[in-house]
């Protein structure tokens, strides 16, 4: 089960999974997606243009990729989408996603946890309304 954390974004929540290496020993070292994983939410959260629909509720919409990053920050293959929406709103909320990971690479991340970010899934997700 891939380790997870949530940051806000300010309009969505964007949450981190690194996959898990294979040896018992690598599945041991700390995970610093708290230090990456913000520079990534912030560089691709300036390239997203998320769409609206008047009356649409967006609490709880997610969109999953699994993304591979060459060592310069590029995208090493296009991502894959996780969970294909059913819906046309949240078709669109996948896509716009996916062309803000596209339109913002490289991106710049630290190369000493290249092991972590060459490899993870950002989850992105709306917040649920606060009463």
């Amino acid at each position: 089960m891939p380790n997870k954390f949530w940051a806000p974004t300010g309009f969505a929540v964007l949450a981190f999974a690194s996959i898990p290496l294979q040896t018992a020993a690598a599945q041991s070292k700390p995970n610093h997606a708290a230090n990456w994983g913000p520079m990534f939410r912030s560089q691709v959260s300036r390239c997203w243009s998320k769409p609206y629909v008047a009356g649409q509720n967006m609490a709880g919409i997610e969109a999953v990729f699994r993304i591979k990053l060459t060592q310069d920050g590029r995208l090493a293959e296009e991502p894959s989408l996780e969970k294909p929406a059913e819906s046309g709103f949240l078709r669109a909320y996948q896509q716009s996603a996916l062309r803000a990971i596209n339109a913002c690479q490289p991106y710049k991340l630290p190369i000493e946890y290249y092991d972590e970010w060459k490899l993870f899934e950002p989850v992105f997700i709306e917040p649920q309304a606060v009463s």
